[in-house]
């Protein structure tokens, strides 16, 4: 078996990865055969519980495989735990054994989950699409991203501002501090590298969702692709 490296500038920043559902004996062999494939280290829950999960002053990576196959992941988007670690900086979530008959990936995808897998996928093609994910990328197929672009972009959207351009109701410091969120940065990384406190940032984030209408940094992200240039 060959043995999948992340690539990481910094080998401190790998990340914590979860594997949660009630599934405990499919899912602990499901963590075994992903951290022979990519070297990593994987933890099991039987519940998803973010306050034990996540460490909100650091700027630890978290990706969480939240399993599908006792429910519908429609079902899970509406749970209260799934929603705020949805808001948590850096945070990745997936969910895998999706039963795509049921399903709206596209709903996943506005949502800001990173990627779907479903029952008939081998465990081969979920060890490749973790890492794409940790790398960055979206894991859905080309037919789903496609019809949720078309569909975004056909909705009637309403002017981003007063005044119908982002660069008249986002002050400077807040269209940097929205590129740093697009980019991924955690706060306290956009902190360091602007030179303001976390509590500034926080504040500035708040600010920006508010004026943006967005729920999300996933969602801000979307939001500074189409309407702010670099």
């Amino acid at each position: 078996m060959q043995t999948v490296l992340l690539k990481m500038a910094d080998p401190t920043d790998a990340p914590i990865i979860y594997i949660i559902g009630p599934n405990f004996f499919q899912n602990e062999l499901l963590a075994s055969f992903l951290k022979k494939e990519l070297a990593l280290e994987f933890r099991h829950n039987t519940a998803l519980n973010p306050t034990a999960i996540f460490d909100r002053s650091s700027s630890q990576r978290y990706l969480l495989l939240l399993d599908c196959m006792e429910g519908e992941a429609s079902d899970l988007l509406k749970h209260p735990e799934v929603e705020r670690a949805l808001q948590v900086p850096r945070c990745l979530l997936v969910f895998f054994n999706v039963d795509p008959k049921k399903e709206d990936e596209g709903e996943l995808v506005r949502r800001g989950v990173r990627g779907a897998f479903y029952r008939s996928d081998p465990p081969k093609l979920l060890s490749k699409g973790v890492l794409a994910i940790l790398e960055g990328e979206l894991w859905y197929s080309r037919k789903i991203l496609s019809r949720f672009l078309l569909k975004e972009k056909t909705m009637e959207t309403p002017a981003p501002g007063p005044g119908g351009h982002a660069e008249t109701f986002l002050t400077p410091r807040e269209r940097e501090v929205l590129l740093w969120v697009a980019a991924g940065e955690s706060n306290q990384a956009i902190a360091d590298k602007l030179g303001i406190s976390l509590h500034t940032v926080k504040t500035h984030i708040y600010r920006i969702f508010k004026k943006i209408q967005v729920p999300n940094r996933f969602q801000a992200a979307l939001w500074a692709a189409k309407y702010l240039d670099a």
